[in-house]
């Protein structure tokens, strides 16, 4: 239902497969059922109720110490916090889950995690940062192979041609190629200010690994 955009039928059977889950206790379908309605109620527009999807779902992958649920968790609250306007909230939970997209060597979580945090980059008006992220994303998914979906696509350029029309043409195309030419470990240093998030909290320059603090498992 939600491929075929019915978005409250698709509600609806999520609540459902919710509760039978939550019947048998399969905490891993459980959160990802909360994840997924989650992603409805983002599609919907009702942020507030797809955070508290994220944030439920996250802390039961947390619980079971999945490293690839809690990434990919992070990016989905990343963008609901994006969409309620806490951007701190949004940089620290993204900047967690592209910390643990590249422990678990997942390029797509990586890239949606990129993807956002250039869009706050582009909100905050950080134009030479923005730039450089973009660039990153765009060589990332080249090597990677990774064709990204049209929604995403559609978002990136919103955001890149309002980076474009705030910087002069040379020093957009300097910053874009130099983005392009970071390294995977460059890249996160560059998306998070040189800061290292840990679990829970905003992102601090000596903070425990979060996989470390979280008590995740690869």
């Amino acid at each position: 239902a939600l491929h075929r955009g019915d978005l409250p039928r698709a509600a609806t059977r999520y609540q459902e497969g919710l509760a039978q889950a939550r019947e048998i206790d399969d905490d891993d379908a459980v959160a990802a059922l909360l994840g997924g309605l989650g992603s409805v109620e983002l599609a919907m527009g009702d942020f507030e109720r797809a955070a508290v999807c994220f944030e439920q779902s996250l802390a039961i992958y947390r619980e079971l110490g999945s490293i690839h649920g809690s990434a990919i968790e992070l990016v989905h609250l990343g963008e609901a916090a994006l969409e309620l306007g806490d951007h701190d909230r949004a940089k620290a939970v993204l900047g967690e889950g592209l910390v643990l997209s590249q422990r678990v060597g997942n390029k797509w979580y990586a890239i949606a995690s990129l993807e956002r945090l250039a869009a706050l980059a582009t909100i905050r008006k950080r134009w030479n940062h923005a730039a450089r992220l973009f660039g990153a994303i765009n060589a990332l998914a080249d090597a990677s192979g990774i064709a990204l979906h049209p929604p995403d696509r559609a978002v990136n350029e919103h955001y890149l041609g309002i980076v474009r029309e705030h910087m002069d043409e040379p020093a957009f195309l300097a910053a874009y190629e130099a983005g392009g030419a970071l390294t995977m470990d460059e890249v996160i240093a560059e998306a998070l200010d040189g800061e290292r998030p840990s679990q829970g909290t905003p992102a601090s320059p000596a903070g425990p690994d979060p996989v470390e603090a979280a008590g995740l498992t690869e």
